[in-house]
């Protein structure tokens, strides 16, 4: 608690980094399976038009 009765309520960078990584990771990790997502997804759109 801070002079004044204030209470500090704010992220330290430390923390912030800690997010940051672990969203980055999360996000290598699911790129791939999303791009083969779309690709099958486009793949299946033009064999519909093709029909």
């Amino acid at each position: 608690m801070k002079p004044g009765g204030r209470i500090e309520s704010a992220f330290s960078l430390l923390e912030l980094i800690v997010v940051v990584s672990i969203i980055g990771i999360m996000i290598l990790v699911v790129m791939p399976y999303y791009n083969d997502y779309v690709s099958d997804r486009h793949k299946v759109m033009e064999s519909n038009l093709k029909s």
